[in-house]
Formats: C-alpha cells, structure tokens, sequence
C-alpha cells in the first residue's frame, strides 16, 4: 500500500512539523548554531531528558556531507536524528516517541 506524497518544499515540512508538536502540546525548537556547519534545523525536547534532533529536506531531499557529519556526531554521543521530508511520517514517528519509553 502506498501512499501518494506530494512534493513539499523544505520550508513547508518545517512549519508542518511545528504545527504537528503544537497540537500535541510539544515545542520543536529552531536551532541556531553560528560556526556550527551542518547542524540539525529542530530539536524536540520530551519528557526524561531526551533530546531528538530534526533535519528538514523538501519531499525526497537529502542531507549535505557535512550535515551527514553532523549528525553522525550527534548519534554518536547517544542523540536521536533524523531527517524529515514529510510531516504524515514526521506525525507518526513523534507520537510512537512520546507512546513508548526511551
């Protein structure tokens, strides 16, 4: 069974994303890391100190190399990261972070 997905800008997925954790009643914070090239656009802030980073591509996007380097860093030091090109699998993969333990 597959899904139809729409091609999404970069910009779009991103508000998406935001309105998705406001109606959970989350907050997917803007990074802003001046020097830091590469790193994540969002990070999502849950319960029992857990940190999950977001990079934001438009509908089949990928990651630049130092972005790949990036995040390799981050999931090296125990971070979640992934990178979201559409808000339905952005939707599911948030609610099963907040259904289970981490």
């Amino acid at each position: 069974d597959r899904r139809e997905v729409r091609e999404v800008n970069e910009h779009d997925v991103e508000r998406k994303c935001v309105a998705i954790c406001r109606g959970l009643g989350l907050q997917l914070l803007k990074l802003r890391t001046p020097g830091w090239s590469g790193a994540p656009d969002r990070v999502l802030l849950l319960p029992r100190g857990i940190a999950v980073f977001f990079e934001m591509k438009c509908t089949g996007g990928k990651p630049r190399a130092n972005q790949v380097s990036f995040h390799t860093w981050l999931r090296d030091l125990g971070f979640f990261v992934y990178v979201i090109d559409n808000p339905e699998d952005f939707r599911e993969l948030v609610e099963d972070l907040i259904a289970q333990p981490l």
